[in-house]
């Protein structure tokens, strides 16, 4: 009993350390891992974040200053797995490509020093393999591997391995509960993506007075075809594109246009306030596999809290927006005509619960997440 008494009291004393590993760099945004980071921060663990695979196209972003959570940054692979070209590779090849990412590591991350591993749904994965039995690994998925991201068979394989062996299986949806394994379902839970939103946001216009500004904030690649309809026909309008949605190729392409304005990565100090004094959103994304499983995300959520008139192609699920007045376009023609007519329509009100998804009600699911983890040792220490 004494003993016992002596492990729970070190568990409740002591920091607990955790590593969470994301292909895109820790900052303070709405992103389900970031939300994740900060919140292990607020329960007083030592946290580190770890970029992997860093390769020449992974975002560059200076860690925030006003964080206690450690940015680890490996070298360049130079051999990056990429599933659209590799898919294909028999286990044997995948193993040794993965084993060149792995080494990229060097010796920054002790894995065994962790007490859990977050690992995130992608590229991340590769690392698998690599976190000892003793540590206990945390599954957060931002997009299914097998649904979305990858048909690699031992890419893919490395989902279903992540699912047998963690402890904790973070989804940002009810629906892809049903494709978890039956076994493992009860590891499970939902914590929905939300909102992210600085302290003040500038009443300056960042845009040229007068103008009339369309803008698309995200990640997922971008329709060239339509933007450069919107471009010529719409000789009028600014198209403000942020992300990295363009390959270098494309940008230049694009840049010929005076009214194409392309930036890589904006914190959202910087873009929430051409959010606020846009005309229209747009998302003229490509309709790929991962699209297929793209709904109701945060960036929309961003635009309907400003009353942007919204101009989409059509989501895989659509019935996410219910009766929200969202305008899907069927082609790229009538994505043109569609933005044409609504850029004189702000403000749109979208009946929307923005509490529901705002930063506080998503920080609190994923403190109430982490708490339950130390619960669960504190109580597998007693007994």
């Amino acid at each position: 009993m004494e003993a016992a008494q002596s492990g729970r009291f070190e568990l409740e004393g002591s920091k607990r350390r955790v590593l969470l590993v994301s292909a895109y760099p820790f900052s303070q945004t709405s992103r389900g891992m970031d939300v994740l980071a900060e919140a292990f921060e607020r329960e007083d663990w030592e946290v580190d974040h770890l970029v992997f695979p860093r390769v020449f196209y992974t975002t560059k972003i200076p860690p925030p200053r006003d964080t206690r959570v450690r940015c680890l940054r490996p070298s360049l692979t130079w051999l990056p797995y990429i599933d659209r070209f590799m898919w294909w590779v028999p286990q044997g090849l995948f193993e040794t490509i993965r084993l060149i990412n792995v080494r990229s590591l060097g010796s920054i991350v002790n894995f065994s020093s962790y007490d859990f591993v977050v690992l995130e749904s992608g590229k991340p994965l590769l690392l698998l393999p690599e976190v000892p039995r003793t540590v206990k690994i945390i599954y957060r998925q931002s997009d299914s591997v097998n649904l979305a991201l990858g048909k690699g068979r031992w890419y893919c394989e490395l989902e279903n391995t992540a699912f047998r062996v963690s402890s904790l299986i973070i989804l940002k949806k009810d629906i892809y509960k049903n494709y978890v394994p039956k076994d493992y379902r009860k590891r499970t839970i939902v914590i929905e993506n939300g909102m992210a939103f600085p302290d003040e946001i500038s009443a300056q216009n960042p845009f040229r007075e007068g103008s009339l500004n369309a803008i698309y904030v995200g990640l997922h690649p971008l329709d060239i075809k339509t933007l450069l309809l919107l471009l010529r026909r719409l000789k009028n309008i600014d198209f403000h594109i942020i992300g990295p949605c363009l390959n270098i190729f494309q940008r230049q392409i694009l840049r010929v246009f005076p009214n194409f304005f392309y930036t890589r990565f904006l914190p959202k100090e910087a873009y929430m306030p051409m959010l606020k004094h846009s005309n229209v959103a747009i998302f003229p994304f490509i309709r790929t596999k991962e699209m297929k499983w793209f709904g109701l995300t945060s960036k929309f959520l961003h635009f309907m809290y400003f009353k942007l008139p919204i101009v989409s192609y059509l989501t895989g699920l659509p019935g996410e927006f219910g009766e929200l007045p969202v305008k899907f376009a069927k082609d790229r023609i009538d994505f043109v005509d569609k933005v044409a007519e609504s850029i004189v329509e702000k403000p749109v009100t979208y009946a929307v619960d923005f509490d529901y998804y705002s930063p506080p009600m998503r920080m609190s699911k994923y403190r109430q997440a982490v708490r339950s983890l130390r619960k669960a040792d504190n109580r597998r220490v007693i007994f």
